[in-house]
C-alpha cells in the first residue's frame, strides 16, 4: 500500500492548477445535482488541502440553502465544528483549515464529503493512511460521498476490515 500512495503523490505533483479547477468545478456541478445533498439538512465538507477538490463553493451554496454546515477538526480523532459564512480558519494539524474558534457538537449529519487519496469501482476508499474518517464513521447512518480527481481511481484499493467504504464516489469524469 505504502507503493500505491507514493506513485499517488507523485501522480498528484504533475496535475497543474488550471486542471484541478477546471476538474474542481465539474464535480461540485455533479454535487449540487445529488438527490441527497438537495434534500440534505446538514452536511459536513471536509477542508480541501494540496491537490484535493476545493468545495469552497458547495460550501457557500449550502449556507444559501439552509443547510447546517459542519467541518471535522481532528486531534486524536474527528470531532464535528459547526460552521456559517462568518467563521474564520486557521491551519492546524496536517495542513488543514478549521475554525478559529470551533464550535464543537455531537451530531451526525445527513451527509459528508470524505476526501480520498485513491478510490476503486466498488467505492472503497484509500486516506491519507492515519484512519481517522473510519474510525469516525464506524457505527454512523450518514450518507458518504467520496471526493476525488478521476486521475486517482485505481483498478482495486487495498483495504481492511477497518476501512469504511463509500456510498457514492463524485470525480470529473
Amino acid at each position: 500500500m505504502d507503493n500505491l500512495k507514493a506513485q499517488l503523490r507523485n501522480k498528484a505533483k504533475e496535475i497543474i492548477v488550471a486542471d484541478i479547477a477546471e476538474k474542481t468545478a465539474i464535480i461540485v456541478a455533479k454535487a449540487t445535482k445529488l438527490p441527497q445533498f438537495l434534500t440534505a439538512k446538514s452536511v459536513c465538507f471536509y477542508m480541501a488541502k494540496g491537490c484535493e477538490p476545493n468545495l469552497n463553493a458547495l460550501i457557500e451554496l449550502s449556507f444559501a440553502l439552509g443547510k447546517e454546515v459542519f467541518v471535522p477538526i481532528t486531534s486524536d480523532i474527528i470531532r464535528l465544528a459547526r460552521i456559517d459564512s462568518e467563521t474564520q480558519f486557521v491551519s492546524k494539524k496536517f495542513n488543514i483549515k478549521e475554525p478559529l474558534n470551533p464550535c464543537v457538537v455531537d451530531i451526525i449529519p445527513s451527509i459528508m464529503f470524505i476526501p480520498m487519496v485513491a478510490y476503486d469501482s466498488s467505492l472503497t476508499r484509500l486516506g491519507h493512511g492515519k484512519g481517522y474518517y473510519d474510525r469516525f464513521l464506524k457505527d454512523k447512518a450518514t450518507f458518504k460521498i467520496g471526493v476525488a480527481f478521476s486521475d486517482f481511481e485505481v483498478e482495486k484499493v487495498p483495504n481492511d476490515c477497518h476501512d469504511i467504504s463509500m456510498d457514492i464516489i463524485i470525480a470529473d469524469k
